[in-house]
Protein backbone atom coordinates (compact mmCIF):
# COMPACT_ATOMS: atom_id res chain seq x y z
CA UNK A 1 0.00 0.00 0.00
CA UNK A 2 1.57 3.51 -0.77
CA UNK A 3 0.85 6.30 1.04
CA UNK A 4 -0.48 9.74 -0.27
CA UNK A 5 1.77 12.37 -0.44
CA UNK A 6 0.40 16.35 0.57
CA UNK A 7 2.27 19.14 -1.04
CA UNK A 8 3.86 21.02 2.45
CA UNK A 9 2.42 24.28 0.35
CA UNK A 10 -1.25 24.78 -1.01
CA UNK A 11 -0.46 25.35 -4.82
CA UNK A 12 -1.11 28.83 -5.00
CA UNK A 13 1.78 29.62 -2.20
CA UNK A 14 3.89 27.08 -4.23
CA UNK A 15 3.73 28.60 -7.52
CA UNK A 16 4.38 32.13 -5.79
CA UNK A 17 7.27 30.96 -3.44
CA UNK A 18 8.80 29.63 -7.39
CA UNK A 19 8.11 32.82 -9.19
CA UNK A 20 10.46 34.72 -5.86
CA UNK A 21 13.30 31.89 -6.29
CA UNK A 22 13.29 32.38 -10.32
CA UNK A 23 13.22 36.47 -9.90
CA UNK A 24 16.47 37.91 -11.24
CA UNK A 25 18.08 40.13 -8.08
CA UNK A 26 17.72 43.98 -8.75
CA UNK A 27 21.43 45.02 -10.20
CA UNK A 28 22.81 47.69 -8.36
CA UNK A 29 23.97 51.00 -10.80
CA UNK A 30 27.59 50.89 -12.25
CA UNK A 31 28.13 54.12 -9.88
CA UNK A 32 27.83 52.59 -6.32
CA UNK A 33 30.16 51.55 -4.21
CA UNK A 34 31.13 48.20 -2.73
CA UNK A 35 31.59 47.75 1.10
CA UNK A 36 35.19 47.40 0.26
CA UNK A 37 35.80 50.24 -1.48
CA UNK A 38 33.50 52.08 2.06
CA UNK A 39 37.03 50.27 3.60
CA UNK A 40 39.21 52.08 1.42
CA UNK A 41 37.87 55.57 2.71
CA UNK A 42 37.76 54.69 5.87
CA UNK A 43 41.74 53.11 6.26
CA UNK A 44 42.70 56.00 4.01
CA UNK A 45 40.97 58.81 6.99
CA UNK A 46 42.63 56.53 9.62
CA UNK A 47 46.42 57.05 8.25
CA UNK A 48 45.96 60.96 7.88
CA UNK A 49 44.11 61.83 10.80
CA UNK A 50 45.21 58.42 13.61
CA UNK A 51 48.13 57.30 12.37
CA UNK A 52 49.11 56.09 15.99
CA UNK A 53 45.67 54.00 16.31
CA UNK A 54 46.46 50.97 14.09
CA UNK A 55 43.55 49.22 15.82
CA UNK A 56 40.99 51.30 14.13
CA UNK A 57 41.52 49.60 11.06
CA UNK A 58 39.76 46.44 12.60
CA UNK A 59 36.06 47.99 12.16
CA UNK A 60 33.91 46.34 9.66
CA UNK A 61 32.51 49.03 7.56
CA UNK A 62 29.49 48.44 5.38
CA UNK A 63 26.36 49.88 3.48
CA UNK A 64 23.42 48.80 5.55
CA UNK A 65 20.84 46.46 4.10
CA UNK A 66 17.76 48.52 5.73
CA UNK A 67 16.42 51.64 4.63
CA UNK A 68 17.55 54.71 6.87
CA UNK A 69 15.26 57.53 7.86
CA UNK A 70 17.36 58.62 10.58
CA UNK A 71 20.56 57.63 10.33
CA UNK A 72 23.31 58.50 8.45
CA UNK A 73 25.89 56.04 9.55
CA UNK A 74 26.18 54.09 13.26
CA UNK A 75 29.41 52.92 15.06
CA UNK A 76 28.72 50.33 17.17
CA UNK A 77 32.35 50.01 19.34
CA UNK A 78 31.46 46.46 20.69
CA UNK A 79 31.40 44.65 17.71
CA UNK A 80 33.76 47.46 15.20
CA UNK A 81 31.39 47.89 12.93
CA UNK A 82 30.37 50.72 11.03
CA UNK A 83 27.10 50.57 8.84
CA UNK A 84 26.67 53.21 6.57
CA UNK A 85 22.73 54.37 5.07
CA UNK A 86 22.72 52.51 1.76
CA UNK A 87 20.47 55.96 0.66
CA UNK A 88 23.85 57.42 0.40
CA UNK A 89 25.19 55.06 -2.45
CA UNK A 90 25.09 56.95 -5.23
CA UNK A 91 27.42 59.28 -7.33
CA UNK A 92 25.60 62.22 -5.82
CA UNK A 93 26.38 61.32 -2.31
CA UNK A 94 30.02 60.13 -2.36
CA UNK A 95 31.12 64.12 -1.29
CA UNK A 96 29.65 63.30 2.23
CA UNK A 97 30.94 59.94 3.03
CA UNK A 98 34.34 60.85 4.25
CA UNK A 99 32.99 63.55 6.63
CA UNK A 100 30.51 60.69 7.75
CA UNK A 101 32.92 58.17 8.08
CA UNK A 102 35.55 60.64 9.82
CA UNK A 103 32.27 61.55 12.55
CA UNK A 104 31.64 57.94 12.88
CA UNK A 105 35.79 57.29 13.63
CA UNK A 106 35.75 60.25 16.27
CA UNK A 107 33.99 57.29 18.10
CA UNK A 108 36.02 54.77 17.38
CA UNK A 109 38.68 56.88 18.35
CA UNK A 110 37.24 57.48 21.56
CA UNK A 111 35.40 54.57 21.86
CA UNK A 112 33.69 54.90 25.58
CA UNK A 113 35.89 57.36 27.34
CA UNK A 114 33.82 60.39 26.74
CA UNK A 115 32.66 61.64 30.23
CA UNK A 116 29.12 63.72 30.39
CA UNK A 117 27.25 64.49 33.40
CA UNK A 118 25.64 62.46 36.06
CA UNK A 119 27.88 59.68 34.78
CA UNK A 120 26.52 59.60 31.03
CA UNK A 121 28.44 58.92 28.26
CA UNK A 122 28.47 61.92 26.13
CA UNK A 123 28.81 61.08 22.74
CA UNK A 124 28.60 64.40 20.95
CA UNK A 125 30.32 66.23 23.74
CA UNK A 126 33.24 69.00 23.46
CA UNK A 127 35.81 66.49 23.17
CA UNK A 128 34.04 64.81 20.23
CA UNK A 129 32.87 68.48 18.63
CA UNK A 130 36.84 68.94 18.99
CA UNK A 131 38.50 66.29 17.46
CA UNK A 132 35.56 66.35 14.53
CA UNK A 133 36.55 69.35 13.46
CA UNK A 134 39.94 68.45 12.08
CA UNK A 135 38.10 67.24 9.06
CA UNK A 136 37.51 70.12 7.13
CA UNK A 137 34.30 68.46 5.89
CA UNK A 138 32.68 68.39 8.78
CA UNK A 139 30.94 71.46 9.07
CA UNK A 140 29.65 71.22 5.68
CA UNK A 141 28.00 68.22 6.25
CA UNK A 142 26.36 69.79 9.44
CA UNK A 143 25.21 71.95 6.83
CA UNK A 144 23.65 69.95 3.90
CA UNK A 145 21.92 67.76 6.68
CA UNK A 146 20.28 70.96 7.96
CA UNK A 147 19.01 72.10 4.91
CA UNK A 148 17.12 69.55 3.59
CA UNK A 149 20.18 67.07 1.92
CA UNK A 150 19.70 63.86 3.91
CA UNK A 151 15.84 64.19 3.42
CA UNK A 152 16.41 64.53 -0.24
CA UNK A 153 18.69 61.60 -0.17
CA UNK A 154 16.29 59.28 0.94
CA UNK A 155 13.51 60.48 -1.15
CA UNK A 156 15.69 60.00 -4.23
CA UNK A 157 16.40 56.71 -2.93
CA UNK A 158 12.95 55.62 -2.60
CA UNK A 159 12.21 57.11 -6.11
CA UNK A 160 15.17 55.10 -7.95
CA UNK A 161 14.64 51.83 -5.91
CA UNK A 162 10.64 52.21 -6.62
CA UNK A 163 11.52 52.91 -10.25
CA UNK A 164 13.67 49.47 -10.63
CA UNK A 165 11.19 47.49 -8.91
CA UNK A 166 8.44 48.90 -11.69
CA UNK A 167 11.49 47.77 -14.57
CA UNK A 168 11.51 44.93 -13.06
CA UNK A 169 7.86 44.15 -12.77
CA UNK A 170 7.11 45.11 -16.35
CA UNK A 171 10.27 42.99 -17.93
CA UNK A 172 8.47 39.44 -17.31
Amino acid sequence: MTQLQLPLFPTDTFKSIIKRIRRPAPQSPPDQLSNRALKDVWLRLRKRYFPGRPDIDEYQVVWSRRAQKRTLASCNIESKRVTVARELNYKEHFIWLEPLLFHEMCHAYLEDRISGKNGKIAWHGKEFKALEKLHPGSRRLDQWIKKGGWSSAVRSDRAKRAHIKRKLLTVR
